[in-house]
């Protein structure tokens, strides 16, 4: 009788949970430049080079495309000397502000950018919260008083989280780490409570640490601390918009204990924690590190330039791939990036050259040409159109 070898199912991805001898098998005690999905293995994606930034400064700390109130796209990147747009021949526009200001963000922290009423903000804590709106110029952010680190939305507001305001009587800036600020009702550009009621602020009582993040959950707000969440619900009072509620204001607890890993898609948000990796959607947070946890926390812990992530719903071409990556530099020219996908419920490690894809964006249609794109932080930008 002829020997038929027994499947061994869907594959799984990276476990060092166990001895390899008793890992199950079909999952892997290393898998790397690999992708998982629907139970098969797939090679990674091939990926080339956008074009390197104009002048010194050639390390990205942002980038989003986004579609300008005349439905024209454009693809806005930003460093530390000057906002810019990607052309359709592969060169880049440098922007201006039209007053004169000189561009002068912080070098050593990634941009957060929010679109809003098509027009994207970006701040990252040095240069005043500014905008662009798709001609050839960056704006201030009207009478907004000062930056931010991170940018959220929320019932016609717009957010600042963790800002750094100017002190009254000084010259000087002061961090405020627990500090949300809302912009006016409808208004991005408007921020003074006393021109507009509907504009304020609100410093987070009884917390022992600072603010890490925003993501926007159904109706409701939530501000990531390095150890809780805090919420924020609409109440439909113009005057008084939000209800802020503290998850917890212990020393310790669950939060987004390392900036730039929080990421949201759609009704849920995933993020790094002291202990764990969770995926949160107003609930309890839930726990995703499973069997990779420890060779993921150990290149967390090894990192040589911030660790930062974000989701994506699909891979070129349009196959679906609800996933969250989340990018380690490392020594020795090289990025590790942990890739979590969420219908295997299995994590996979790609190795890429130092600096790559620490900052992903779906990058469509770049001065009106129809393309995907891969966009980092740190380091050489790689890309590839369709």
């Amino acid at each position: 009788m002829p020997y038929r070898k027994q499947p061994i199912g869907d594959w799984k991805g990276w476990d060092n949970s166990s001895p390899a001898i008793m890992l199950e098998p079909n999952s892997f005690k290393q898998i790397i430049n690999w992708l998982i999905n629907k139970g098969r293995l797939y090679p990674f994606p091939k990926l080339g080079d956008f074009p390197s930034l104009p002048g010194n400064n050639k390390t990205v700390l942002g980038m989003r495309t986004f579609q300008d109130a005349l439905g024209n796209y454009h693809t806005l990147f930003l460093n530390s000397d000057q906002p810019f747009y990607l052309n359709a021949d592969g060169t880049y526009n440098p922007l201006f502000d039209p007053s004169g200001n000189m561009f002068s963000p912080t070098n050593n922290a990634f941009f957060s950018i929010e679109v809003y009423l098509n027009q994207p903000f970006f701040a990252n804590g040095g240069a005043p919260l500014s905008y662009v709106q798709g001609d050839q110029g960056f704006y201030t952010a009207g009478n907004v008083p000062g930056s931010c680190y991170f940018l959220g939305k929320l019932a016609s507001h717009l957010m600042m989280v963790n800002t750094i305001e100017p002190v009254a009587g000084t010259l000087g800036s002061m961090n405020f780490p627990a500090r949300v600020r809302w912009s006016a009702s409808g208004d991005p550009t408007q921020w003074d409570l006393s021109v507009d009621l509907t504009a304020g602020a609100e410093d987070i009582s009884d917390v022992e640490d600072q603010l890490t993040g925003w993501s926007t959950i159904g109706s409701n707000g939530y501000a990531f601390r390095n150890n809780g969440i805090t919420v924020f619900s609409p109440t439909g009072i113009g005057t008084a918009p939000f209800y802020v509620e503290n998850f917890s204001i212990g020393p310790q607890g669950v939060g987004c204990s390392i900036p730039y890993t929080l990421a949201t898609y759609g009704p849920f948000c995933t993020f790094v924690a002291l202990d764990d990796i969770y995926i949160f959607d107003g609930g309890a947070p839930n726990r995703i590190g499973g069997k990779a946890k420890k060779s993921i926390f150990r290149d967390i812990d090894t990192s040589v330039a911030p660790v930062s992530a974000f989701m994506m719903g699909t891979l070129l071409g349009g196959t679906d791939f609800l996933s969250y990556w989340l990018s380690c530099p490392q020594v020795g020219n090289v990025t590790s990036m942990w890739i979590y996908h969420f219908d295997s419920q299995s994590w996979v490690n790609i190795q890429l050259p130092f600096g790559a894809l620490s900052y992903l964006q779906n990058v469509a249609g770049v001065a009106g040409l129809d393309t995907f794109g891969w966009g980092l932080n740190w380091g050489t930008l790689w890309g590839e159109g369709l």
